[in-house]
């Protein structure tokens, strides 16, 4: 009854609105919206006129459609804009934003394959280099649209605020200026594609831990953030895809900010138009909007069409609300040319090119960032034989983040291979596997679990009708080691998009036994599943999953005695796994001859390269700073076995380095895509020059850097403070005094650089213009990035120096380059929350020039001598 009498009221209103639309004229007046000199032409479709403003556009075919054409262009993330009658077709969209992407890890839908899985974001923006981002923006919008798709869920510009953050490499940097100049040029890109953006997320989600919240009610951590922080930290990188890229589309984010949920907050998503943001606002799926009502009213535009109906046949929406959430839906499509020519790809089309291969393998080598190279130990140069150790050099090399941001790739360069193959025949290569790898282990066997009572083999499983697993049990019994656990009874799959969060049902269970170990030496154990997961042996906690949304793996060790039972318990509660529960319990008992074979092939070649690796993505944060599983055992121990021992990594997040000082070279390879093999290969034997530099800091333990203190990271379940202010990242070390394992900025390079006179002039607009040379006074060609950081005065409360600009250069040896930056006015105010406006202070300005925030070169000084303050909504000075 209810979708017969939705339908009916649907046809009485579409009706209703045609009539009111012909009497209405041409032009749809929408309260808020200026039409400025709109005039409809004279043809049946004026609107399909490109030679109007993409508003009147808008405006135009608002007027012409009924109601139910409306309340269909309203829902979904990216549109499903398929209109025929007004012209109105469009392409659908696919998340990103490093290829076109399909959550799980086995084959997708025709639409994931045949693509080219690009380095992820934290990669790119490891580049530093403007131009390699627009190219980058450029093929993926030529894939997207060769599948046919017109819009991307991407990118994330989002800050890193936290080394545990599980999306670190989905996103671009722990500055904002760095993070804005990358995302400005990548979405310039795509929309050159005709390929909108939907920028995520909006705003304050830093952690993945509680982004969500828990069963039943899904709330989303309230992020307490300070206006400045907000203003100079969290929101510039969206304000430049607004004001200088002009991104279709930004997404709200499921978390709270200040009291108030990201999609239901007026003052946040005004923020938006104020700055001039014509297109639209849509929630991050099923728990991001709470109530369509309050979203409507607090600005999101894609809300859902059986939502907005049912709220104006009950009279709490008008008809020119709707008109005003369409307007800014449907005005990018015009102002991007969409409407004109939208995608004519298809999805099982080969987009793949052999340039957007070349070009992923660029990015992979200019994102690859070299730490530390002790004895110049690289590149590898009369070298006769080469020990390639690690799992993560062979099939299972670790490529990208799970969750969302999974591109599905046909064809992966694996490291050993690719090493193998460029080292040609005079070169020895050996490969040895040395660790089980990160994913998921062996299922224990039962015959060596003994429950804690009762009889059989197995653990003793109670389950709770709880989240802790505490109180009286609903269930208990003997069961063998968990995999895949089974639910104690069926649970209602999560919502949709634009649709309310579905009630699920909370449980937990507790297994408790023993575990007769079968020899001695170091166990590895594996949990995989959602949700949160512990797991004791011994008493020792070994592994924790904390609040995963998804299905993650994470891995422990411990060493143990044969034949000496140990207690073994596994809590798990599914509060957090928004799509379903699951659980697996895994181990990999000694192996001594595994490693052997490792330090053996590093014993008997010139230079061992490890390959390691850390598997992050959507749903799930790091718990702990080390490599996961035996990796850092590895390391140390082929690193006792050879001292010219290279250490790769594969990760997003800054990861600690107990094997440091034993190593002679490591490679921060990020996340390199499908390229994988072969660019570390170009850079191991030198054919390239390492150019990367670190987007973020590296700690040098965990309780260095912001949010150390559990209500700043994750917070009570309820609530994150963000205390650390404005200093986040590298801000935070300057300003406590913090050695950090490695910098922010930080890279190295088979050539060396020399920085020569620092010249500082005024500009017309009282910013200031800088200039430095460059010179390579090395023996190879290579690329250096010149940074520029600013103090302000005192006055401003700012922290000790933040990046202002930044020039990525490449010379020949025994070349000179003089590198001209500037910083315009903009680039000098701090935000004062007592007059909600941005100030350039007067005073003394501190230039720093240098290569790290670390390594500074040069230093000079500017004085501003009359103070300057604009508002945010217009940019405009005021003196």
């Amino acid at each position: 009854m209810t979708g017969l009498w939705l339908r009916r009221s649907l046809l009485v209103l579409a009706v209703l609105s045609a009539a009111s639309g012909k009497d209405a004229g041409r032009l749809a007046r929408i309260p808020g919206i200026d039409p400025g000199a709109c005039n409809p032409g004279p043809g049946e479709k004026p609107w399909l006129d490109r030679n109007q403003t993409p508003g009147c556009r808008a405006l135009e075919v608002i007027a012409r459609m009924t109601l139910e054409e409306k309340l269909a262009e309203a829902g979904g993330i990216t549109g499903r804009s398929a209109n025929g009658r007004l012209g109105l077709v469009a392409g659908g969209g696919s998340d990103g934003p490093n290829g076109i992407a399909t959550m799980g890890s086995g084959p997708p839908q025709p639409r994931g394959r045949n693509v080219t899985a690009f380095p992820d974001a934290v990669t790119l923006s490891a580049t530093w280099d403007r131009e390699l981002a627009g190219a980058y923006g450029r093929a993926l919008g030529e894939e997207f649209a060769g599948k046919g798709l017109n819009s991307v869920l991407g990118p994330t510009i989002n800050i890193m605020r936290t080394w545990r953050w599980g999306r670190n490499g989905e996103t671009l940097s722990e500055d904002p200026y760095l993070t804005a100049e990358m995302a400005v040029e990548e979405i310039k890109a795509l929309n050159s594609q005709r390929v909108l953006t939907v920028v995520k997320h909006y705003a304050g989600n830093n952690q993945e831990n509680s982004r969500c919240g828990v069963l039943p009610d899904n709330a989303g951590i309230d992020a307490r953030i300070t206006e400045k922080a907000l203003h100079e930290i969290y929101l510039p990188g969206f304000k430049a895809a607004v004001v200088r890229a002009g991104t279709g589309g930004i997404m709200c984010s499921y978390n709270q900010v200040n009291g108030k949920y990201a999609c239901n907050n007026p003052q946040l998503l005004g923020t938006l138009r104020s700055w001039g943001f014509d297109g639209f606002i849509a929630p991050d799926a099923a728990f991001a909007m709470r109530d369509p009502l309050t979203a409507a009213l607090a600005g999101v535009t894609r809300v859902g069409g059986k939502e907005l109906a049912a709220l104006v046949q009950a009279n709490r929406l008008a008809e020119s609300d709707i008109d005003r959430m369409l307007y800014y839906d449907l005005t990018p499509y015009f102002r991007l040319g969409i409407f004109d020519a939208p995608a004519g790809g298809r999805p099982e089309a080969d987009v793949s090119t052999p340039e957007h291969q070349a070009l992923a393998r660029r990015v992979a080598e200019e994102g690859a960032v070299l730490l530390q190279n002790r004895g110049n130990v690289l590149p590898l140069v009369a070298v006769r034989s080469i020990a390639i150790i690690g799992d993560d050099a062979g099939p299972q090399v670790t490529i990208g983040l799970g969750g969302s941001g999974h591109v599905y790739a046909s064809r992966v360069s694996e490291p050993a291979e690719a090493i193998r193959k460029r080292a040609g025949s005079s070169i020895r290569v050996t490969y040895a596997r040395g660790t089980p790898g990160i994913g998921p282990l062996e299922t224990i066997p039962a015959a060596v679990l003994a429950p804690e009572s009762g009889e059989g083999q197995g653990l003793l499983a109670r389950y709770f009708p709880s989240a802790d697993a505490n109180g009286l049990p609903t269930l208990s019994r003997v069961e063998p080691c968990p995999h895949e656990a089974a639910r104690p009874q069926p649970e209602n799959p999560p919502a949709g998009p634009g649709q309310a969060p579905a009630r699920r049902t909370v449980w937990s269970a507790r297994w408790t036994g023993s575990l007769l170990p079968p020899a001695n030496g170091s166990y590895l154990f594996s949990i995989t599943g959602a949700g949160t997961a512990e797991l004791y042996v011994d008493h020792k906690p070994i592994a924790v999953l904390l609040r995963a949304d998804f299905g993650q793996t994470v891995q422990g060790s411990i060493d143990l005695k044969a034949g000496r039972p140990v207690p073994l318990e596994l809590k798990y509660s599914n509060a957090s796994a928004i799509l379903g529960p699951g659980l697996s319990l895994g181990w990999h008992p000694p192996d001594p001859d595994m490693l052997s074979e490792a330090v053996s092939a590093a014993k008997g070649s010139d230079v061992a390269v490890v390959f390691v690796a850390e598997q992050m993505g959507e749903g799930q944060d790091k718990t702990t700073l080390g490599l996961p599983g035996d990796q850092d055992r590895l390391i140390r121990e082929v690193a006792r076995a050879n001292p010219k021992t290279v250490v790769v990594l594969h990760n997003s997040n800054p990861v600690s380095m107990p094997w440091l000082d034993q190593v002679a070279a490591v490679v921060e390879a990020f996340y390199p895509g499908q390229e994988a093999g072969t660019s570390l290969a170009h850079l191991l034997f030198g054919d390239g020059n390492p150019s990367g530099r670190l987007p973020m800091t590296f700690p040098a333990g965990e309780l260095q850097g912001p949010a150390t203190h559990f209500m700043d990271y994750p917070g009570d379940g309820m609530t994150v403070h963000y205390s650390e202010g404005v200093l986040v990242g590298y801000r935070y070390y300057d300003a406590r005094g913090q050695e950090p394992l490695f910098p922010f900025g930080h890279g190295l390079s088979y050539t060396a650089f020399r920085y020569g006179k620092l010249e500082i002039d005024e500009t017309r607009d009282g910013g200031l213009a800088v200039r430095v040379q460059v010179t390579n006074v090395g023996k190879r060609e290579g690329s250096e990035v010149v940074q520029l950081y600013l103090a302000c005065p005192a006055e401003a409360g700012e922290p000790p120096k933040q990046l202002k600009q930044f020039q990525k250069i490449r010379l020949k040896p025994g070349e000179s380059k003089t590198v001209a930056m500037s910083v315009g006015r903009d680039g000098l105010a701090a935000w004062d929350a007592g007059t909600h406006a941005w100030r350039a202070y007067p005073g003394t300005y501190s230039v720093l020039v240098g290569s790290s925030s670390r390594d500074i070169r040069l230093k000079g000084s500017f004085t501003l001598r009359q103070e300057a303050s604009w508002t945010q909504a217009d940019g405009s000075f005021s003196k």
